[in-house]
């Protein structure tokens, strides 16, 4: 079994994925890491990771690439819906996903001031009209779609990241 992590901005996917990864033995694939990687080998040729062309399921195989084994993948969740976008195809490509790698889709999710404040600790500058964006992105566009394919919908307002892994270890099991 397989394991996505999502969220808005700032909820603690990564840090949440890396200790669950850490704690089950699983392989942590990062999507903005892995999308970065290969957006600079790729040059100028346009990646299946870029925003402008976004390939979900041309980017599993890249990422899982010489591997074999049970991962947990952290996507932020501006990285695949967002305005602008075919988001109706990007749902279909991870029910896909799903099947294909035998994935659970786990959403993170948290009160405002919450994320506000863990976002702001991680980041060393920021403006405040930047988070609201995005929170507002994540509300509208973001939260809908992956409420539409995740398994488990888990509120970190009053959890740590330790709380969290256990909520997510609780929910497959």
């Amino acid at each position: 079994m397989n394991i996505l992590i999502s969220g808005p901005c700032g909820i603690g996917k990564s840090t949440v994925s890396r200790i669950f990864a850490e704690k089950t033995g699983m392989f942590y694939l990062n999507f903005d890491k892995l999308g970065i990687n290969d957006m600079e080998k790729r040059q100028p040729r346009i990646s299946p990771f870029s925003h402008k062309g976004l390939n979900l399921l041309k980017c599993m195989p890249i990422m899982l690439e010489g591997f074999s084994g049970e991962f947990i993948l952290d996507i932020g969740c501006d990285n695949i819906f967002r305005s602008g976008t075919d988001n109706n195809r990007y749902l279909n490509d991870l029910f896909t996903i799903k099947k294909t790698y035998s994935i659970n889709i786990v959403m993170l999710t948290a009160k405002k001031y919450i994320v506000f404040k863990r976002f702001t600790s991680t980041r060393n500058q920021i403006v405040i009209d930047d988070f609201e964006k995005l929170w507002s992105e994540w509300l509208t566009i973001g939260k809908p779609h992956w409420i539409k394919c995740s398994d488990f919908i888990i509120d970190t307002s009053s959890r740590n990241e330790l709380d969290t892994c256990s909520c997510i270890e609780k929910y497959l099991n």
